[in-house]
């Protein structure tokens, strides 16, 4: 009996120092991605520490990360700094979830551009591997914030359970993969996103809409736009470990009025729990008249 008792103490010790080491690790990697990016210019740190697949959202649509900024001069224009502000990582280390502020300058102890907030999902397929990012996205806000409170949160950490193991990779859209999210989408389209969100997210989800930063789960009931209905429409999906995927496409808002819809893209972090998707976070860029 003591034996069995000292044995599951140890393995208890041992899985917490281990979720420890993957949050320091993975804060770590985040903070060590934004300091190379200030000393060593932009395009070395995002080429730095992403994967060659990585997934971006831009005003046209999704693109390739790697081939973007392969692609820039290596002077940039302008000063970009962010923080994380939270973490999730997954508890076999394979993969992480980090969020928080992010602002630009024209040059250092210039005048604040824009702020707006970061999500970027970072992936290994080995715990000897150094994690790289293969999803990476940006909102500015409409109108920007004041620095000095706005990078000045503390940095909240949480444990993604993922105990089963899936093999990683990028699937073809079918049937399967584009209907376990069906019911968040069915939800959405025929009572309100709002109403979807306070069903399939995760309480501490991560959600950042464009022109409205991060929205605290909440607080859904504050942000207006969330009472419409939005169509989503996949375009891809790649699993992570442990239940987890993402799914990236494009969005069509329903105004319910003479005007041209909203149109956007959306890139969805989800786990399924039985045959339940549960949205760990929700990046939305609306853009009109595309």
């Amino acid at each position: 009996m003591r034996l069995a008792f000292l044995c599951l103490a140890f393995f208890s010790c041992t899985t917490a120092v281990a979720q420890v080491r993957y949050d320091h690790e993975l804060q770590l990697t985040e903070t060590r991605f934004a300091l190379e990016s200030q000393i060593h210019g932009l395009k070395w740190g995002f080429l730095h520490n992403m994967d060659t697949g990585a997934l971006g959202i831009g005003k046209d649509g999704f693109v390739n990360l790697h081939t973007v900024w392969t692609s820039r001069p290596d002077v940039s224009n302008f000063l970009l700094q962010w923080k994380p502000s939270a973490l999730w990582w997954s508890d076999d280390g394979l993969f992480g979830l980090t969020t928080g502020p992010f602002f630009t300058q024209a040059a250092r102890d210039s005048a604040v551009m824009a702020t707006g907030y970061f999500f970027t999902v970072w992936k290994r397929n080995k715990l000897t591997e150094p994690f790289r990012f293969v999803v990476d996205a940006g909102l500015p806000m409409s109108k920007p914030r004041e620095v000095a409170g706005f990078a000045g949160m503390p940095v909240t950490k949480e444990v993604i359970h993922a105990k089963t193991k899936a093999k990683g990779g990028t699937f073809a859209l079918n049937r399967d993969t584009a209907d376990r999210s069906l019911p968040f989408k069915t939800q959405s389209s025929q009572g309100s996103l709002m109403k979807a969100l306070n069903k399939f997210s995760d309480e501490r989800g991560i959600l950042i809409f464009s022109d409205h930063g991060k929205v605290n789960y909440r607080a859904l009931d504050k942000v207006g736009f969330l009472q419409g209905k939005d169509h989503f429409h996949p375009a891809g999906t790649k699993e992570l470990s442990g239940g987890c995927f993402y799914e990236w496409g494009q969005l069509r808002e329903a105004l319910g009025s003479k005007e041209d819809p909203v149109t956007g893209f959306y890139l969805h972090v989800w786990q399924m729990v039985g045959d339940t998707p549960r949205l760990l976070a929700a990046v939305h860029r609306f853009d009109k008249g595309q």
